[in-house]
């Protein structure tokens, strides 16, 4: 099969889009018989570059920007990526960001979408302006339109399903996954892991969030649990780049007791940090309204850190049965419950491997492939 896909989410840093998209290519590309064509408007990033399998050599990158405007995603996207499509006898046009061009401008090729998740319809506030823009020109029409639809998760396969009961494509994939060659235990003695909390400056029980910095992610709600965690010996750290909306706007918090000595921000982190932070941290906490997937948690797990997250969306899929779920924003209850997951670590560990072992990119491409074919 020759598949083309929207490689723009390429061409940036590493992270949840991006992510997911190299993942599947890696995947995809294991099968001989397909070849994936990445078209992008700039040079794919050099981490994920690094990270991109050549090895069956059916892997290509094709980078045609516009004449003007180059860096501009979205303008490429409408005006030059289509006839690029038009004139290369695929088989399968992917968008793995959610849109695809108008089928006017295609052709007839057959049209694959993935979607992350509707927070255009749930959550539409915590969106930057632009990306309420993009989704309202193209998303909902892709939704509709598309002849196959791929969800990450449960939660919001069945999202998609109730906020658009007419489409063209009435089943639904559903899969996601990690690189579990990149997203391991490592074999730490206790020296190197000293060494590696000396590195980022951990004290005393490390707690983490990662994530992009955004209204969604609700960090307020975090901090305001610093003033009693930090009397408990728990420090947090938070890892992510800036998304949109104002940062100081989101962090704020009413407590006067918040100890700013025990709270850092590293900002985004390469792959190799980010493994080995997860690899020494006691914990990792969302406190997220909404997550379409949740890849942080899933991440974590894998490299035997226990989570704490909130009881809603697609977290629950993934935190249910091996890590701690806390319904509802009373804070005692989630004070206690991420004093009770570092105090029970170990046992939480336990049953890590199994969860993680259920996200397999192996298998689910294979089930993309029966799916494709039917």
């Amino acid at each position: 099969m020759r598949i083309a896909l929207d490689g723009r989410s390429l061409s940036s840093e590493p992270a949840g889009i991006s992510n997911f998209t190299l993942n599947a290519i890696n995947a995809l590309s294991e099968e001989k018989n397909n070849k994936i064509f990445i078209f992008s408007h700039k040079e794919i990033n050099g981490a994920i570059l690094n990270r991109l399998s050549f090895k069956n050599e059916n892997v290509f990158i094709i980078v045609k920007p516009l004449i003007f405007l180059k860096n501009i995603g979205i303008l490429w996207f409408f005006f030059n990526f289509p006839f690029l499509i038009r004139s290369g006898n695929f088989d399968l046009l992917w968008g793995p960001g959610q849109v695809l061009p108008p089928s006017f401008l295609t052709g007839k090729i057959k049209r694959m979408v993935t979607i992350h998740d509707l927070v255009f319809k749930s959550y539409v506030k915590t969106m930057s302006i632009f990306i309420r823009i993009e989704n309202f020109l193209s998303t909902s029409r892709t939704i509709k339109n598309a002849d196959f639809i791929w969800c990450v998760s449960d939660y919001t396969s069945a999202e998609l399903v109730s906020f658009f009961p007419h489409r063209k494509a009435k089943e639904i994939f559903v899969g996601s996954g990690i690189d579990n060659t990149i997203f391991k235990k490592l074999n730490l003695d206790d020296f190197n892991k000293k060494k590696i909390r000396e590195k980022y400056n951990f004290n005393g029980s490390t707690m983490i969030f990662v994530g992009t910095l955004e209204p969604r992610k609700n960090l307020a709600f975090l901090l305001s649990l610093m003033p009693v965690l930090s009397k408990k010996g728990i420090s947090l750290s938070i890892i992510g780049g800036k998304g949109w909306g104002s940062v100081k706007e989101m962090l704020q918090t009413d407590s006067e007791e918040l100890d700013s000595s025990n709270i850092q921000f590293l900002g985004y982190v390469s792959i190799e940090s980010l493994v080995e932070i997860y690899n020494v941290a006691d914990i990792l906490v969302s406190t997220s309204l909404n997550e379409g997937f949740g890849l942080p948690l899933l991440e974590a797990m894998a490299c035997g850190c226990p989570v704490v997250a909130p009881h809603n969306s697609a977290m629950i899929e993934i935190v249910s049965e091996v890590g701690t779920s806390v319904v509802g924003w009373e804070k005692d209850e989630w004070v206690n419950s991420i004093i009770d997951a570092i105090s029970n670590r170990d046992k939480l560990i336990e049953k890590l491997a199994y969860k993680v072992l259920q996200y397999n990119w192996k298998k689910i491409v294979s089930d993309l492939q029966v799916y494709l074919n039917k």
